[in-house]
């Protein structure tokens, strides 16, 4: 009796021992951009499809990982998974939006789990490769994310570049235009395809004064339109982006202290170039900043009778921060 006793014990301790080796609990690497798609996110809708919480994923496999990366304008979404045998399966596609790449890698990573499971109960294995260690393939797993693995077939489909629309409601100042610091508010639209753009843009200035003895003077202002052609170097958030193009304009005087109050104008138009950093926020909404260097392409003065108030330099900046509504 005893010795069955033990038997069953010793029995028992080698089932335990063995079912580490069987089923592994999951190791998901999660790469995304934070205010998309956090690991959490993806763990609570993996275990409302697979309907076991992410802590009691376990199965033949030893690494599944996710990477959601922005691609010029759109958003690509690559899944892979590597099992005890050595086999892996590697999924990627391209989204409008980063919420729809999360999504559909949550999908894809259950269908793919789904799989491997149902594969390791039949008896059948993927595809092998030569023998690793754990460590092996988790570098394999984080190759496949990181492209240096063998890519999928449908990376290597050309696209059509989508047609995306920014509006942004922004304020600055400007510099050197005007006699002195005058801010502004600004209205641009943007439309983009790819990594090139064209926006317009209208402001105007606050009035800046200058005085040519005290109590007499001018006051300036600036309303503008403007149009420029952009280029976005790289995909990333921020994402940087460079633009150049014309403004024109009326330049807005009005005189005041002991001579005739009179107003007058003038045509304004410069050249413009525009460096900026625009964050995305959330699927609608970014964040920019940015300068422009401005080149008048007259000069302007301002006079009260003989006197000069101000007299347009070579050369100004604006600088300012918008909202930005994207669609």
């Amino acid at each position: 009796m005893t010795s069955t006793r033990n038997a069953a014990v010793i029995l028992v301790g080698l089932v335990a021992a063995a079912r580490p080796a069987e089923a592994k609990e999951l190791r998901l690497e999660w790469r995304a951009p934070a205010w998309c798609a956090t690991r959490s996110q993806a763990e609570q809708g993996l275990a409302s499809i697979v309907g076991r919480p992410a802590s009691e994923l376990v199965g033949p496999w030893r690494r599944a990982g996710v990477a959601i990366t922005p691609e010029e304008g759109s958003w690509r979404v690559k899944v892979a998974v590597v099992d005890r045998d050595g086999g892996r399966s590697v999924r990627e596609l391209l989204t409008p939006t980063c919420e729809q790449a999360r999504d559909a890698a949550i999908v894809i990573l259950a269908t793919s789990l789904v799989a491997t499971e149902r594969r390791a109960s039949t008896g059948v294995q993927g595809s092998p490769s030569p023998a690793t260690s754990v460590d092996q393939d988790t570098a394999t797993a984080s190759g496949e994310l990181d492209g240096t693995a063998r890519s999928s077939p449908s990376a290597a489909r050309p696209r059509e570049e989508s047609l995306s629309g920014q509006l942004g409601i922004g304020s600055g100042v400007d510099l050197l235009t005007l006699p002195r610091v005058a801010a502004f508010g600004q209205l641009e639209a943007r439309l983009e395809r790819g990594a090139l753009g064209v926006s317009a843009v209208a402001l105007a200035t606050d009035s800046a004064a200058a005085d040519v003895a005290p109590g007499i003077g001018a006051r300036m202002s600036l309303a503008l339109a403007g149009a420029l052609a952009c280029y976005r170097p790289m995909a990333s958030n921020p994402a940087p982006y460079g633009c150049a193009g014309a403004e024109a304009g009326v330049l807005l005087a009005s005189g005041y202290g002991g001579t005739p109050a009179r107003d007058d104008q003038a045509v304004w138009y410069a050249a413009l170039a525009k460096a900026m950093l625009h964050w995305r926020l959330a699927t609608w909404t970014a964040l920019e900043v940015g300068a422009v260097g401005i080149a008048p392409l007259r000069t302007l003065k301002v006079k009260l009778g003989p006197s000069t108030v101000h007299e347009t330099p070579p050369v100004g900046v604006r600088a300012w921060i918008a909202t930005v509504a994207r669609f």
